[in-house]
């Protein structure tokens, strides 16, 4: 006879294995799980770094960065039209700059290559998408952005301006694109894009979000977004940086199937940026290489994410978060550089004009900066030298001068806080 106890011994060991989770058995595998009851098959397995910025899982991809690339996307087209509105024999159009940087889910995408790229319309991408949303207020980035656009959308009217840069130049000589376009890289994709890479280890990587065709976690997630707002195409390794820096070469049909995928083909700001950058170098010499850093990086720590291996990842992200920001550094150089060469033309300003708000642009952006380098400077401190109003100054003026002593000085700051070579700060 079987006594009551045994019988409620066997029915807990029955309760007790029913309530063991399932999991990965495979003691080889990243996620093993040792206290699992029954195997589920969702063993994940180190990953050798890919050539591509591919990464799956549950032969689903776990990369999903839609939203970033819309908002790419938008600059794009914002570029597209301006540059539209100053091309000469220019009509005015219709066009309202503010509602695209707001966000219109039903507007067509302008940035199609040759006709065949897909998505075609902003909806297909996400039903809310803007720009104005992600540029913060801080240091009234937002305000200077819908005023630029303000002055573009007048200034269209007016016929003496249509055709011309004059389009997008205020009456005191700003290029407001050139301003407006820094700031929604800077403090909009830049700081949106370091802030999910600061904040990388809160993320989970436990928790699995599962969607139509992706499957991927939060820490995933945060780094494809970051990614996304850097705007490489997936298989980034097949471009040149002549033909990235020139944009006669910032897509290709990397799987054959005859369009060109807006999400994953194309490049977009600051891989330009990064190639531009790296143009300068003879043969053999080349001490930063932002596109091949850059790009690397990303796939690196992504690579790490998927393969557990937190210490790495820590100081991937901090030498990408740093490369990130060299780079805006560097393009503030180059624009310092052009504005001094130009400093003196007065008579034809249009290069004075765009470059010097270049600068103001990117040094603004450096307002955003997570380097811990404020021994060196203050962002505050480079646009006091640099000033609000674009110079107008007589070559050989005590004012002509001083002004350009004070962008030496911004030059002779930045160097050593982005530890620069005297050959880059001179040829950028």
């Amino acid at each position: 006879m079987i006594k009551l106890g045994a019988i409620l011994v066997g029915l807990s060991v029955v309760i007790s294995a029913c309530k063991q989770e399932k999991g990965c058995l495979d003691i080889t595998a990243l996620n093993y799980n040792p206290d699992a009851f029954k195997d589920d098959g969702s063993c994940l397995y180190s990953l050798e770094t890919p050539v591509t910025y591919q990464f799956n899982r549950f032969q689903q991809s776990s990369v999903k960065y839609d939203e970033q690339i819309g908002q790419q996307l938008l600059l794009n087209d914002l570029q597209l039209k301006v540059a539209a509105l100053a091309a000469p024999g220019a009509s005015s159009i219709d066009t309202n700059l503010i509602a695209l940087y707001e966000g219109d889910a039903a507007a067509i995408i302008t940035a199609n290559p040759i006709g065949n790229a897909l998505p075609t319309a902003y909806v297909d991408i996400a039903s809310s998408l803007n720009l104005s949303s992600l540029v913060s207020a801080t240091y009234s980035a937002d305000s200077i952005i819908y005023a630029a656009l303000a002055i573009i959308q007048n200034n269209s009217l007016n016929i003496a301006l249509l055709g011309s840069a004059g389009v997008h130049t205020s009456a005191e000589g700003i290029d407001v694109w050139e301003l407006c376009k820094g700031n929604i890289l800077g403090a909009g994709f830049f700081r949106a894009g370091v802030n999910e890479l600061l904040d990388i280890e809160n993320q989970s990587h436990e928790t699995l979000v599962e969607e139509e065709a992706y499957s991927y976690t939060p820490r995933e997630s945060a780094w494809d977004a970051a990614f996304g707002w850097y705007g490489a195409a997936i298989a980034f390794n097949n471009y040149t940086d002549e033909g990235l820096a020139d944009a006669s070469e910032l897509y290709q049909d990397d799987d054959s199937d005859g369009t060109i995928n807006l999400l994953s083909e194309y490049n977009y700001s600051f891989p330009q940026l990064a190639a531009q950058r790296d143009l300068i170098y003879p043969d053999g010499i080349q001490s930063i290489d932002f596109t091949n850093d850059l790009f690397s990086l990303f796939i690196q720590g992504r690579t790490q994410i998927t393969n557990r291996q937190d210490s790495l990842l820590s100081i991937t992200r901090n030498t990408l978060v740093y490369k990130w920001e060299q780079l805006l550094a560097a393009t503030a150089v180059h624009h310092l550089n052009a504005t001094k060469a130009e400093l003196d033309n007065l008579s034809n300003p249009t290069e004075l004009n765009k470059n010097w708000s270049a600068a103001l642009a990117y040094l603004q952006a450096l307002q955003y900066r997570s380097i811990d380098n404020s021994n060196l400077f203050s962002a505050s401190e480079l646009l006091d030298l640099l000033g609000t109003t674009r110079p107008n100054y007589e070559a050989g003026t005590p004012e002509y001068e001083d002004y350009l002593n004070q962008l030496n000085e911004i030059l002779e700051i930045i160097r050593p806080a982005y530890e620069f070579s005297e050959f880059q700060m001179e040829n950028w």
